[in-house]
């Protein structure tokens, strides 16, 4: 039996006993304990997509700032800015190639009907494509236990997972004029459409040190986490994405749910599902309980690691603010309905998310049922197939990076199981 919550799907859920939502919770606890057996590795490439790109720009008018270089004056200008309505606008464009790092992975358990099946994953504002493996790569913290590639490699799909442009090894172009949303947008929108016909650009790729799949592995059923790795053969080349993808699962996590909103607003037909992470359709609330982690120019923050980079390139500076933002203890573009989107939408947001759930103090609280937050998120995508959501409990920001992962990525593969996918 499904363990999530559907507006269209679902809603007789809300009418069973309270006892059986007790025994589903209990259930849900016990299948994230972090001594769980993790999921071996997909055996993944890493490389270089050029990509041609043209969007509105909005242009923010720098002539009161007298010195950007001065970290007190940036940050005061970007929070005023960024908390209200982005100061004064000038309306452009932007057009170039830019290189966007990617991370194409095929999976250790083959199953046909999936493997031409891509899941594209787009990382949030704050981190980049490492997110996905948790937190790094090849091997995430504590080996694969918060890794979406390995947990996806088991359940048959190939992944291509990006750096968005001014994050990780993508091009860096000026962070202000340039590194936009609406460009993002574009931007992911060209690297659909490529994987969808099947001739994405490929340049400088690398085999990083990482398994290898089975060739004729043909089970379809859930990944069990107690059940053991798979068994791994050597490859002959590095995997690449050659096939024609036959149908797209955009997956995002917070600002990249917010690109996959703008994504199916602009571009409607582009993904066959949306799984949105860290998304309720209210980010507002979330900008004071992010800046608690003092942003700063990356330079400053980390001059071993970021020294290279402008000045607009910001870092959290504040341990604390970090974690009160992505984890949890004991007005942005985009967000707008999508009304021509006709695919189908799985939302995944922690009960306990201080971004998108924000409380008056700083805390986060997302609801339950059909008042929830994820819930009401339903009015973004009016025509939808399917809207569904799932809130798993004691979980903050970041659902990957929680001991609740394991029980919310069967969730994610039950829904997947249903939709066809």
């Amino acid at each position: 039996m499904a363990r999530f919550f559907g507006l269209k799907s679902f809603d007789m859920f809300h009418s069973f006993s309270n006892i059986f939502i007790a025994i589903l919770f209990l259930i849900e606890q016990c299948s994230t304990s972090p001594t769980e057996q993790p999921p071996s590795l997909p055996y993944c490439t890493d490389f270089l997509i050029p990509v041609s790109a043209k969007a509105p720009s909005e242009n923010l008018l720098l002539t009161a700032i007298p010195d950007l270089s001065n970290p007190t004056i940036l940050v005061d200008f970007v929070t005023s800015h960024t908390t209200g309505l982005l100061g004064s606008l000038l309306g452009g464009t932007v057009s170039s190639t830019f290189n966007i790092s990617a991370r194409y992975c095929e999976p250790a358990n083959q199953i046909a009907n999936r493997s031409q099946i891509v899941q594209l994953l787009v990382h949030a504002i704050t981190s980049t494509k490492d997110y996905w493996s948790g937190l790094s790569y090849p091997s995430g913290y504590n080996g694969e236990q918060y890794s979406w590639l390995a947990y996806a490699s088991q359940a048959g799909f190939p992944t291509l997972s990006i750096d968005q442009l001014g994050a990780g090894l993508s091009a860096h172009p000026d962070p202000i004029s340039v590194v936009q949303q609406p460009l993002q947008v574009a931007i992911i929108h060209s690297i659909m459409t490529s994987l969808r016909a099947g001739n994405l650009s490929v340049v400088s790729p690398t085999c990083p040190s990482s398994p290898s799949p089975p060739s004729n592995v043909t089970s379809t059923s859930s990944f069990n986490p107690a059940k053991g790795p798979m068994p791994q053969l050597n490859p002959n080349s590095c995997p690449l994405p050659s096939l024609p993808s036959k149908k797209i699962i955009f997956t995002g996590h917070s600002y990249g749910s917010i690109c996959g909103n703008a994504l199916a607003t602009t571009y409607p037909s582009d993904a066959d599902a949306l799984i949105l992470t860290g998304y309720t359709g209210l980010f507002a609330g979330g900008v004071p309980t992010l800046g608690s982690g003092i942003l700063l120019p990356a330079a400053t923050v980390n001059s071993a690691r970021f020294g290279g980079l402008e000045v607009g390139y910001l870092a959290q500076s504040n341990e604390a603010g970090l974690k009160a933002t992505f984890y949890t203890v004991d007005g942005l573009t985009g967000l707008s309905p999508s009304p021509q989107y006709t695919g189908d939408v799985l939302v995944v947001t922690g009960s306990n998310d201080t971004i998108v759930c924000a409380t008056l103090t700083l805390g986060g609280d997302c609801g339950e049922g059909t008042d929830s937050l994820p819930a009401q998120a339903s009015a973004f995508f009016p025509k939808a197939r399917s809207y569904q959501y799932y809130i798993p409990p004691a979980t903050g920001h970041a659902p990957d990076l929680h001991y609740s992962w394991p029980g919310t990525w069967g969730v994610v593969e039950e829904w997947l199981i249903q939709k066809g996918l």
